[in-house]
């Protein structure tokens, strides 16, 4: 069965210094990593999906573990090996997902880690898709929200 786009019902939303994509209860089900980015496929219980498309280096957090992937950053060559961490992390599940108005990115997951996208190239970090017509794009220093 082809993934479908995630349900247009699932709205950004916002809790205080935070924008909210809809993603919490969903599954990290699939990783496709490309020359110049990795995108993050995240599947409801109905089989919808959003992606998370990444242009930055990303840091994975466990308690006082930190793993830096710098694959994606702007002028780094990569081999999809440098994103073997994340391997790791598919089947887990959102418990909590947040963009901070400086273009920040963190989702926490259900095993512990948690993934952390910090802008800090000038230009787009990340954009995370798939509620109808609704994206949050992460820049330096900023979010562009599309609702």
């Amino acid at each position: 069965m082809k993934n479908k786009q995630a349900d247009t019902h699932k709205k950004i939303t916002d809790r205080g210094a935070y924008v909210i994509p809809p993603v919490a209860g969903d599954e990290f089900s699939e990783l496709r990593v490309g020359h110049h980015k990795a995108t993050l496929i995240f599947q409801d219980s109905h089989g919808a999906s959003s992606q998370l498309e990444l242009w930055e280096a990303i840091t994975l957090v466990q308690g006082d573990v930190e793993i830096y992937m710098n694959g994606c950053k702007p002028g780094c060559t990569s081999h999809p090996n440098a994103f073997t961490p994340l391997l790791d992390m598919l089947g887990a599940m959102v418990v909590d997902a947040r963009a901070s108005r400086n273009g920040m990115l963190e989702i926490d997951l259900s095993n512990g880690w948690k993934m952390r996208i910090v802008p800090d190239s000038g230009y787009e970090a990340w954009e995370f898709k798939g509620w109808g017509y609704s994206s949050i794009i992460g820049a330096d220093a900023h979010l562009i929200i599309f609702r």
